[in-house]
């Protein structure tokens, strides 16, 4: 029988340690002002990419230091999230052990593979981000009436890979192998565990999704106040979700982690 106790164990580690959310809140602040700044340019923008209003030579010039500085901002702050949210396999696992819950002994622990987790995480999230653009921006182009279809079937097609690599934050960072073997030893675990880790990455894909959603807010000053609101409400769901990911981990492989 398929036993989802790890999200009753992900919640009571919360409650019990709220420190785990400080983290994450500082994630969603850094993230905030990225998308505040994004749905700034974004309006400054829209004219000239849908030809109404072309820019200037010295509009563009004075718009492309504030685009850059978004760009390397915005792989800051996913770089940043990655790593913090590869403390969280060492946190659980401490609490599986009924160890103390530690942040400095997490970072030690998650330092030792940093070089294979974060390059994997945050480069994984690139490229589903990219393709999902692109798939999305040719269509939107060449056929807007099929725009719809194909945005529920690329929606479809990412909660699918989200299944698959679910168990990919807990495999790179409790488990010691290389690039290559952490994302087979992923892939193997989904297959076989899949019943159990499809409601907790849907659950992670929905957050995912809200967090797109929040993205309309910021284009209203009036907005604002519910923006920041939300924010702070999905980044006590991202916490729950981040400590999910490694209990259930923990739960399929029937021990402690490695």
């Amino acid at each position: 029988m398929v036993s989802w106790s790890f999200f009753s164990d992900a919640f009571s580690l919360v409650v019990r340690h709220p420190k785990l959310l400080v983290p994450k809140l500082l994630v969603a602040l850094l993230y905030g002002f990225v998308m505040l700044e994004s749905a700034r340019l974004s309006v400054a923008l829209a004219p000239s990419a849908f030809g109404v209003d072309p820019l200037s030579q010295a509009e563009a010039l004075a718009l492309l230091g504030p685009v850059l500085l978004l760009s390397l901002g915005s792989i800051f702050v996913l770089l940043l999230d990655v790593w913090i949210s590869s403390w969280y396999p060492a946190l659980v696992s401490q609490f599986h052990l009924s160890k103390r819950v530690s942040f400095r002994l997490a970072i030690q622990a998650s330092a030792k593979r940093f070089w294979v987790s974060v390059p994997l995480l945050a480069g994984f999230d690139l490229v589903v981000s990219i393709i999902l653009a692109i798939i999305s921006t040719l269509v939107l182009l060449v056929s807007p009436a099929l725009f719809g279809v194909t945005l529920v079937g690329s929606l479809i097609a990412l909660l699918v890979i989200y299944v698959f690599t679910y168990p990919l934050l807990s495999v790179s960072v409790l488990e010691k192998g290389s690039y290559w073997q952490s994302l087979s030893r992923s892939f193997a675990l989904s297959r076989k565990n899949w019943v159990s880790f499809s409601p907790a990455a849907l659950l992670s894909f929905l957050v995912s999704l809200l967090n797109f959603g929040l993205a309309f807010l910021v284009g209203n000053p009036a907005l604002l106040l519910l923006f920041w609101g939300v924010r702070f409400f999905l980044a006590v769901i991202v916490t729950y979700t981040t400590v999910v990911n490694p209990s259930a981990y923990l739960a399929v492989i029937g021990s402690s982690a490695p």
